[in-house]
């Protein structure tokens, strides 16, 4: 976490895949390799570790936001949108304005942190810009 701190993310890379090479079920590796793939912009990267952690901790609801954010940046709305809505389901509250304003129409009622069913033909393109939870 060093290297992220003075913004060598290449070398930061390359721990965590150290680290992994120790210890594959190290979730906060993939979690955190996952955050410096998406400063990077290499979303498609962040994505894969951001569900590998997931595998590991299906739980940890700042993983379903940052790959929210990740899926939204690479242009998959629906999948975006379903994971920010899986982490409000999980407790993460800050993600509820950020789908009242971007997912609306992917899922129009919301209620708290409960939503209802989406149908595909609601949706409509969202955008939105990250907010890590490192």
């Amino acid at each position: 976490l060093d290297k992220i701190e003075i913004k060598d993310f290449n070398g930061a890379i390359l721990d965590f895949d150290k680290m992994l090479e120790i210890d594959s079920s190290d979730y906060l590796a993939y979690y955190n390799r996952g955050n410096v793939h998406y400063e990077l912009g290499r979303f498609s990267s962040a994505i894969e570790d951001y569900t590998k952690a997931l595998n590991l901790f299906p739980d940890y609801f700042k993983i379903y936001t940052n790959r929210g954010y990740a899926k939204l940046s690479s242009n998959d709305s629906i999948g975006g949108c379903s994971d920010l809505r899986k982490s409000a389901e999980l407790g993460d509250s800050s993600v509820i304005d950020v789908i009242k304003e971007y997912c609306k129409w992917l899922f129009p009622k919301t209620v708290s942190t409960r939503f209802i069913d989406f149908k595909e033909s609601e949706f409509l393109s969202c955008f939105v810009f990250p907010i890590f939870i490192y």
